[in-house]
């Protein structure tokens, strides 16, 4: 009874010392408590953060390690997590701490954090310099989230980072296989094939999906340059061989294109494959009609009426390629015009943006000038007050007017346009109106005046008159 006592007591006086501020004190006091009682991990929780608010963070630190390996030995994870999480806020750079939540997310199979966990782990090595073991969390990364395609990324290319290029293959290879279980990605998958391909050319299968790959995405000189290369493949395999015929075709290389068909038609023969043959021999006769007499002959082993199916589904095939052409061709214009209304669009914004900026920089000279709208000058008394309809007309003359007084000769001129145009679109509407009869034919004599008329300004000089005459080059 007398040790619980005075161990209230120590933890009253400790607090007491707190409330005065007294923390160096306090801490003493909880110290007391650990002496007796080593295992009270709530009074070194309390140490802990008196050291914290005094700055100590190297014994805080030494304190909360000390709490959460206890916690974790007596299989407390989440209360271990939370102790950990409170060092790295006081020092997020410690490699060790950072491993050890890591090794304790994946203990609670919480493997996405394990994950983010050990990947914050193998940079700080790679930082630090230390591959080896860097290189040794990135193996487990990939062993508890295999699927995940960043962190095998990562593993293969730090593999041929250190040289380790077999390693790296493999990786590679399991990379492949999951992005086509996902599905899409066709172009990653293309990379991941040649590299692989590279130093492993044995891997005829992934000769096969590179091709099919290439060819979908309509990559068809990159196709062809896998056709050609497997020699081993190509020849004996009649989609691969009608893959590279068509692509010879559509490249114009018609005499190699005819060679590849012919090949190919005695491939389907050769299997038994009548239908397949006709079809190869009528591709001919679309891209090469000229070669008819050749093609008679050769297809003429296929039955009395062979050549007249392949030229008639030959006529077939040649509208089905004009009408994808012309849809192609349809599709090219309409992305012409869309791209066209694009970037007149953006030129209109543009425009709009500067005419903005620059009338703010009028508006804010005028305000340094004291000028503003009421104090223009009204409309000549001599010409007649203008309808409610012509207001805009009205608006653009007075800003004529004040730009004038200004003398901004550009924007003066470019509001009489408007104004110009405003009036004499507002006179073809209706009856002949003396008012806007008046205010055209000033408008036009002041343009005129002002093409005229360019008197130098009076705090200019004039140039002194040069003695030798004027030349025209």
């Amino acid at each position: 009874m007398t040790t619980i006592l005075n161990k209230e007591k120590l933890l009253e006086q400790a607090q007491a010392f707190v409330d005065e501020g007294k923390i160096d004190k306090a801490i003493r006091e909880y110290e007391k408590i650990l002496f007796s009682d080593v295992k009270d991990l709530r009074v070194k929780i309390r140490i802990a953060e008196l050291y914290t608010k005094q700055k100590q963070s190297e014994q805080a630190i030494k304190l909360y390690r000390e709490v959460a390996l206890q916690y974790t030995d007596e299989g407390f994870y989440l209360k271990a997590v939370t102790v950990y999480k409170q060092i790295l806020r006081l020092n997020p750079s410690l490699i060790e701490i950072n491993e050890e939540l890591a090794k304790l997310y994946e203990r609670m199979g919480i493997l996405g954090d394990a994950v983010r966990q050990y990947d914050i782990v193998a940079n700080a090595l790679d930082r630090r310099g230390d591959r080896e073991r860097s290189l040794e969390i990135r193996e487990k990364i990939v062993q508890l989230h295999p699927d995940d395609i960043a962190s095998r990324t990562r593993l293969a290319e730090f593999y041929q980072s250190v040289g380790k290029t077999e390693q790296a293959l493999d990786q590679f290879e399991e990379l492949a296989k999951a992005l086509e279980k996902r599905g899409g990605r066709e172009k990653k998958l293309i990379e991941l094939y040649e590299k692989i391909l590279s130093h492993r050319p044995d891997r005829t299968f992934l000769i096969e999906r590179l091709i099919r790959y290439a060819y979908v995405e309509g990559d068809k000189k990159r196709a062809l340059k896998w056709l050609d290369a497997a020699e081993d493949l190509t020849p004996y395999d009649p989609e691969l061989l009608g893959m590279q015929a068509e692509i010879y075709a559509s490249l114009n290389q018609f005499d190699t294109a005819k060679s590849k068909y012919f090949s190919l038609a005695e491939l389907y023969q050769e299997n038994g494959d009548v239908e397949g043959a006709l079809r190869a021999y009528a591709e001919i006769l679309v891209y090469i009609p000229g070669e008819k007499e050749e093609v008679r002959t050769k297809i003429s082993l296929l039955g009395p009426d062979a050549f007249a199916r392949a030229e008639a589904w030959a006529l077939k095939r040649r509208k089905e390629l004009d009408e994808e052409l012309k849809e192609r061709e349809e599709e090219e214009r309409k992305r012409e015009v869309s791209l066209r209304r694009r970037e007149d669009e953006t030129r209109r914004v543009q425009e709009e943006e500067a005419q903005k900026i620059r009338r703010e920089k009028i508006q804010k000279r005028l305000a340094e000038k004291g000028v503003v709208p009421s104090s223009l000058p009204p409309p000549p008394p001599s010409v007649a007050a203008p309808k409610n309809e012509t207001h805009e007309a009205d608006a653009a003359f007075r800003l004529m007017n004040m730009y004038e007084q200004m003398g901004l000769e550009k924007e003066a001129d470019e509001e009489r346009r408007r104004a110009l145009e405003l009036y004499e679109a507002l006179q073809t509407q209706g009856k002949p109106d003396p008012f806007l009869v008046q205010r055209i034919e000033d408008l036009r004599g002041e343009k005129k005046v002002q093409k005229k008329e360019e008197k130098p300004k009076q705090d200019t000089p004039p140039f002194p008159k040069s003695k030798k005459k004027a030349s025209f080059v």
